[in-house]
């Protein structure tokens, strides 16, 4: 036993040499980029007095959380934190109605990979419809999601890096993959909950479940396992205290102290150091935790983060921030961080001045270089195309169309099928001459058309001959293809005159009139 108390101690301190020497590296770069030209000296900061516990609320903060996160953490909605260090399926928060479908009923379950510790599965249960959260699978009532959806009143909205998912009830559940589950509730729901999550009656004294977890706990049938911390006398220590000071005391948390009570926080980041191995991404968990906290309960947390302290990384040209509006001005919604009423979250953001492109996919781009789509094609802002009436700009994501002279076109088919110049179409089977078209005014132009039966075996309706009038010029076509001029023969068809083609059917079967656009003084 002392070896291996020995052993445990040995250890500990090895991993606490991981993270002075992490902090120190931090220290000299805060150094380096403050005045390079001077030498740097590494000095733990004297952090007497530093956590302060009196919080100061938010009047715009109407909203309770509880989160759960990284190893084992978590707090309830009035403000008691705990770990729970097995990987058994538990209720988290619900109403104690009993009612089978109630507002929200909220379930999580853990599990160890890789020796990290994850989210097996989440369960939120929001009046009846039921949405399951995997690493690699969204379902909302057993279908597969892959867009925002909007269903019996529930929203589902996804990002590259969580889910959120709301109800008309004021309920908000957010999910971190594989980092964190947090739950907002109203004010209206205070001392109706159960769960682990608490029973939201301020006070945090009555939220201990030391000796109760089992009763939250939701049956399955496969077994799941308890989790065994070194106890925390072999590694704690005032280096733990000093370093998690240290880290606290970043001038990107300088707001939350005015929020929030960090003192809790401060001895979930000692509990990191001295149960997660020097594992990093353990205590990068309950810092950004923080910094989520902070955000949801009315603070602005600023840049903590460097490229030796958990690093984030965005795709393209976006950046990554601490406090970013959540709805996102992008090429299709140029103003939509105008009208948000939301708190700021952290993630992947476009630089001032720029919006993200959601149409071209090539990240943030000024407004005025959005591009357009049509017809599943992307054109940059400048280009253009043209239909047969129209030519359409793409300018800074807006298409600009500007109507062109555009023919009119009617046509008969077979003989009795007509279709105007507007698109309609109709069967009329006649039996004598007909004005096809002509100019309102009686000048100009005129279309005769004769439609009579096709012959005494048949009683359908062949159009036999069509007559063109222009400016006292007379044309007639037959539909054994000859054709006169002024009642005088011109020629039979087909014919070929110097190297020009006039062909025509023995029998005029189609008759298409296309016209320009006429213009009146």
């Amino acid at each position: 036993m002392a070896i291996l108390s020995m052993w445990a101690v040995m250890m500990s301190q090895m991993w606490m040499l991981r993270w002075v020497v992490l902090l120190m590296g931090l220290q000299q770069t805060q150094a380096a980029v403050t005045g390079a030209q001077y030498r740097t000296v590494t000095v733990l900061p004297d952090m007497a007095n530093l956590i302060v516990t009196t919080v100061i609320p938010n009047p715009d903060y109407r909203f309770a959380t509880c989160s759960t996160w990284g190893n084992f953490h978590l707090k309830t909605f009035d403000g008691h934190f705990f770990q729970v260090p097995d990987t058994c399926n538990y209720i988290l928060a619900s109403l104690c109605n009993g009612e089978k479908h109630s507002d929200f009923n909220v379930k999580m379950q853990r599990k160890i990979v890789n020796n990290s510790v994850t989210f097996s599965q989440i369960t939120v249960d929001l009046q009846g419809t039921v949405v399951e959260l995997t690493s690699n699978k969204i379902l909302m009532d057993k279908q597969e999601l892959f867009n925002a959806t909007l269903k019996n009143g529930i929203t589902v909205k996804m990002s590259t890096s969580g889910v959120k998912i709301t109800n008309n009830h004021g309920v908000n559940v957010f999910w971190e993959k594989d980092q964190s589950l947090l739950i907002e509730l109203p004010e209206k729901y205070r001392g109706q909950t159960c769960g682990l999550c608490g029973n939201f009656n301020g006070n945090k004294t009555d939220d201990s479940f030391d000796n109760d977890l089992a009763k939250w706990k939701v049956p399955l049938l496969e077994s799941c396992e308890d989790i065994k911390f070194q106890p925390t006398d072999q590694c704690k220590n005032q280096s733990l205290t000093d370093i998690c000071q240290y880290y606290l005391s970043s001038p990107g948390f300088s707001d939350c102290y005015r929020v929030m009570d960090m003192s809790s926080f401060q001895k979930a980041c000692e509990d990191d150091l001295c149960h997660c191995n020097g594992e990093h991404d353990c205590l990068c968990n309950t810092l950004t935790e923080v910094s989520r906290q902070c955000t949801h309960s009315g603070g602005i947390p600023a840049t903590w983060r460097t490229k030796q302290l958990c690093p984030k990384k965005c795709p393209l040209n976006l950046q990554y921030m601490e406090c970013g509006s959540p709805c996102k001005s992008t090429c299709l919604g140029p103003d939509a961080n105008l009208l948000c009423k939301e708190h700021c979250v952290d993630g992947c953001f476009c630089p001032n001045g720029t919006v993200e492109d959601d149409v071209g996919k090539s990240g943030c781009v000024p407004v005025n270089q959005c591009p357009c789509e049509h017809d599943n094609k992307v054109y940059r802002s400048g280009e253009s195309y043209t239909l047969a009436c129209k030519k359409c700009n793409c300018t800074a994501g807006r298409w600009t169309c500007t109507n062109l002279e555009c023919p009119g076109i009617c046509s008969v088919v077979g003989g009795s099928h007509i279709t105007t110049y507007d698109g309609k179409t109709f069967t009329f089977s006649g039996n004598c001459d007909y004005i096809l078209t002509k100019h309102s005014n009686n000048s100009g132009i005129a279309v005769v058309g004769n439609l009579a039966k096709c012959d005494w075996g048949r009683s359908d309706t062949c159009l036999n001959s069509v007559t063109l009038v222009i400016s006292g010029t007379t044309i007639h076509f037959s539909y054994n293809g000859f054709v006169t001029l002024n009642g005088n023969r011109l020629y039979q068809l087909p014919d070929s005159t110097g190297g020009l083609s006039k062909t025509d059917c023995s029998i005029i079967s189609m008759l298409k009139i296309k016209l320009n656009k006429i213009k009146h003084n």
